[in-house]
């Protein structure tokens, strides 16, 4: 007849790796939002209630299989081990990184409902530290699993897991402005100029980024509707490139003139965007908030 601890110690396990395969799955969601590329397929909304969902899942699941290794007489774990990082006798590395990992993802999932208090920079730095806690989870994976789980195991969980977290840093939109952005300073003078202002109401998913960032150009208002400048002055440039920049639906454009973009939406060419409609010089534009 088999253990009962033993069948136990499966549930557990299945419970661990379910909750890790949320939390790579809500990974992902938020880095196709962040990148902008898939939005004209997957709506912007859609992609956020599913990073939302999978993370919540995979924590509520990775405290079910915390919690469960107390059921586990094998696993040795105390309470104490769970509070305290780096406390577990036998596996001592790898219970402190599974510890030290969901505690950081708790406290990103945490930062989200102080983000319109703390301001987009500052959340988004704190947010990004969630690529930490995963890569200490996958730690934490290998850490105590190597003893136990066959390699065909754990190799494909690592490959993806770290391929994935690869992927978010190399594909940062920092990266791949950069050398546009030093183009443009070099050669057109863009301090000098103004630019005009254009949002995509199709995109634009009432988070309120563009607003903390640029208030002199965007105000969103009680009623669900964003009024926005139609031009940035020369000292507003910076303000409203940050706007665009905070927008994780990349749902602000800016521009020059036609065909020369200061900030434009992730994988289109700025020589064939056109002008944003209006064509004005002053005044302002007003949008429902999808």
């Amino acid at each position: 007849m088999q253990d009962p601890q033993h069948g136990v110690y499966l549930v557990v396990t299945a419970v661990g790796f379910s909750a890790l395969a949320m939390l790579w799955l809500g990974l992902v969601a938020g880095l196709v939002l962040r990148d902008g590329r898939a939005i004209d397929r997957i709506r912007p909304a859609t992609l956020a209630s599913l990073h939302r969902t999978a993370v919540s899942c995979g924590l509520t699941l990775a405290v079910v299989h915390a919690l469960g290794q107390l059921a586990v007489p094998s696993s040795e774990v105390r309470v104490i081990d769970l509070l305290i990082p780096f406390l577990h006798e036998r596996t001592q590395f790898g219970v402190g990184l599974g510890v030290v990992g969901l505690d950081l993802m708790f406290m990103v999932a945490g930062s989200v409902a102080l983000r319109r208090f703390a301001g987009y920079t500052r959340w988004r730095f704190v947010h990004r530290l969630g690529y930490l806690a995963f890569a200490l989870l996958l730690g934490h994976v290998c850490a105590v699993g190597a003893g136990t789980y066959h390699v065909a195991v754990i190799g494909p969980i690592v490959v993806i897991g770290a391929g994935t977290i690869a992927l978010g840093l190399a594909t940062a939109g920092w990266v791949s402005r950069l050398p546009h952005r030093v183009r443009d300073l070099l050669a057109e003078g863009r301090w000098g100029r103004r630019v005009a202002v254009h949002v995509d109401a199709t995109r634009c998913v009432h988070f309120g980024f563009c607003q903390h960032e640029a208030p002199d150009l965007f105000e969103l208002r009680d009623d669900g509707r964003l009024d926005h400048a139609s031009t940035a002055r020369a000292n507003q440039i910076d303000a409203a490139i940050r706007a665009a920049r905070a927008c994780p639906t990349r749902a602000i454009l800016l521009s020059r003139r036609a065909g020369r973009v200061v900030f434009a939406n992730p994988g289109q060419d700025e020589d064939e965007v056109p002008s944003p409609p209006g064509g004005s010089e002053e005044g302002s534009g007003e949008h429902a908030v999808a």
